[in-house]
């Protein structure tokens, strides 16, 4: 694009060739197949509900560090979530953005301004879940409509506003493992809380006296705040094991070589084995005291950011 020297508005960058390609690829594809935009995405999103649905990675909030703003090109193909849907294509407002989106990529496609329509559509502001070989996403405040048509185009990379990362999880760290906030109540109403609430207070607190049993954590002074204890392949791994084992099932599709190396023991497969290997390689006196929770029973639930 041409700059514009008496012109304030911000000139498109030229889109890097490969995004260049597959945006092309795309475009032609839709142009030519004679569907509305709704129906050739639906069938794609279809598709991704069953090679690569989307999973839960929303692990506890308040160990993620803020970065900064700057926009950098990201992998669109491990996007693994997008707020709160558990489908692809599943956003309660809005639903027209979807149409406006691809329309204007296959106007932009036939017209030769990429550039035009990438740096119209902006960066998406990401959650970034590291892990040993590479990271997961997660769309963490802005850019749920552009993410969803994202990965319905296949992209491989697109500029994305990285805003948050979950760090290292290593032995020293501080973490905060508080009840699901939508559960969280105070002792005096705690007699008074529905069943769900209940349930909810008991996994945690079996999860808590599980991974203290253990020695993964240990309490601090403040409540609900504890120190690992244990080296940790990516901060996931203090996470409900269900929860947990479906999040590195996810990481191991998109980087097959997790599980292959020293880190091999977490790349499992059921909770229970998530459980087997905390006794396996708890230190010979683990920690006492936790009063939380049996091994018998291992229900547990850690924090969701919502």
């Amino acid at each position: 694009m041409t700059a514009d020297p008496w012109s304030d508005e911000p000139v498109a960058e030229p889109v890097p060739p490969l995004l260049g390609a597959e945006l092309r690829t795309a475009a032609a594809d839709y142009l030519a197949s004679g569907q509305d935009a709704r129906t050739w995405l639906d069938e794609r999103w279809t598709a991704l509900d069953q090679d690569d649905p989307i999973v839960d990675i929303d692990v506890n909030f308040t160990y993620f560090e803020e970065l900064g703003l700057e926009p950098r090109n990201v992998d669109f193909r491990q996007l693994a979530r997008v707020d709160e849907e558990n489908r692809w294509g599943q956003v309660n407002n809005r639903p027209e953005s979807y149409e406006l989106i691809l329309d204007g990529l296959g106007q932009a496609h036939l017209r030769d301004s990429l550039d035009a329509w990438v740096h119209e559509m902006g960066a998406p502001e990401l959650l970034e879940l590291p892990g040993p070989y590479g990271s997961l996403y997660e769309v963490s405040s802005d850019g749920r409509h552009r993410a969803h048509v994202l990965r319905a185009l296949g992209v491989s990379l697109f500029p994305a506003l990285v805003d948050l990362r979950a760090p290292a999880v290593s032995p020293g760290s501080e973490v905060y493992i508080a009840p699901p906030t939508q559960f969280r109540v105070h002792p005096a109403d705690a007699a008074r809380a529905g069943s769900a609430h209940r349930r909810a207070l008991q996994r945690h607190s079996e999860h808590i006296g599980v991974l203290v049993e253990h020695a993964v954590i240990r309490p601090m002074g403040e409540e609900d705040h504890y120190e690992v204890l244990r080296d940790m392949p990516a901060a996931w791994a203090l996470e409900h094991p269900e929860d947990a084992v479906r999040i590195s099932r996810r990481y191991r599709r998109s980087f097959p070589e997790f599980g292959e190396a020293s880190e091999g023991e977490w790349a499992l497969s059921s909770g229970q084995e998530w459980l087997s290997y905390l006794e396996r390689t708890a230190p010979a006196r683990p920690l006492a005291g936790a009063g939380l929770g049996s091994r018998r029973r291992w229900r547990w639930r850690l924090t969701s950011r919502r």
